[in-house]
């Protein structure tokens, strides 16, 4: 009987151990060695003037120059974007004028390549940070799948090792009644192990965000928190995308619905990915990256539009006395 007593004690632990995995399945970044800090900048930079730049409605860069033929229509949004529209201006009309040309030509031209380099700044610090964000969620990605993997194999070990254990137990015990007991008990903890098995990447990991570069883009500020006024007047700017009918932030937002929320958004969902965070399981930390991954592409394409304008700026400054005709 005393044999018997210490077998349901062992029973007993053995349970409570398996079961309290359970009530422990929330990991932090620090837990999977990935620091909360690991996209922050070790300089301290500052970008003030860039986020408070004079930007211009569209309509009034349009009544107030005719732009030539060597200039298009996205350089002058880009030099607005920049906050360097007048002296932009000032380039354009100097073409009509020999004196204007040799007067302040040099000073405008520096302001405005001065517009050209802030804007690219801009565009590639968020292409940094997101870069580093995808990297970072992606290292927390791969070390939950590797830990659930682990958790599973673990368990699917202990089943078999306990039901293993419960065949042999009639074998040793000659009471019918503790016998019985000893079955059920057994059968009991290699069943409930078994579906510990069946549940796979039951742990999950709590991502709080100090800022979340996918939050303005789903909420879609008239003034953005994490973005660069500049950078977020040409998210915004319908005459930067291949639509011209919806600005880059409204065909991204529209992406991430259909193809990684299933046209399905809640309260909790919105918290979780476009907040301030929460727990995260292997498939939701799967969308994010995703969802930074796209972001980030869309990004990229500002510098195809900076590379016109940088382009268009040196054909100017080489052939600045033939434009005098226009």
């Amino acid at each position: 009987m005393i044999w018997l007593n210490n077998q349901f004690l062992i029973y007993f632990i053995v349970i409570i151990l398996f079961t309290g995995c359970k009530s422990s399945n929330i990991i932090t970044p620090s837990n999977a060695n990935v620091t909360l800090d690991l996209c922050v900048p070790a300089a301290d930079t500052s970008y003030k003037k860039m986020y408070n730049v004079d930007l211009l409605p569209d309509s009034m860069l349009s009544s107030k120059i005719t732009v030539p033929a060597f200039f298009h229509e996205r350089d002058v949004l880009i030099a607005n974007a920049s906050g360097v529209f007048p002296f932009f201006k000032s380039l354009i009309l100097a073409t009509s004028d020999r004196a204007a040309i040799d007067s302040s030509y040099m000073k405008n031209l520096s302001k405005v390549e001065e517009g050209l380099i802030s804007i690219r700044t801009q565009a590639e610090a968020i292409l940094s940070e997101l870069e580093c964000e995808i990297f970072r969620t992606k290292q927390l990605y791969v070390q939950l799948r590797n830990l659930n993997s682990r958790k599973n194999v673990r368990l699917t070990t202990g089943a078999i090792v306990t039901g293993s254990a419960t065949n042999i137990t009639p074998v040793l015990i000659t009471e019918k009644t503790p016998q019985n007991i000893a079955i059920v008990s057994g059968s009991l903890l290699s069943a409930g192990l078994s579906l510990f098995t069946l549940t796979p990447g039951s742990l999950k990991i709590k991502l709080i965000f100090f800022r979340n570069l996918l939050s303005d883009i789903w909420f879609d500020p008239v003034k953005s928190v994490d973005y660069p006024a500049g950078l977020w007047y040409i998210l915004n700017n319908p005459k930067f995308s291949n639509t011209r009918q919806s600005s880059k932030v409204q065909l991204i937002k529209m992406r991430w619905l259909k193809f990684e929320l299933n046209d399905s958004v809640n309260k909790k969902t919105e918290d979780l990915y476009f907040g301030t965070g929460g727990i995260f399981d292997q498939d939701e930390l799967e969308v994010r990256i995703s969802m930074l991954s796209e972001l980030m592409a869309e990004v990229n394409t500002i510098n195809v539009d900076l590379d016109h304008f940088e382009y268009d700026l040196n054909e100017f400054k080489e052939n600045k006395m033939t434009y005098l005709k226009y």
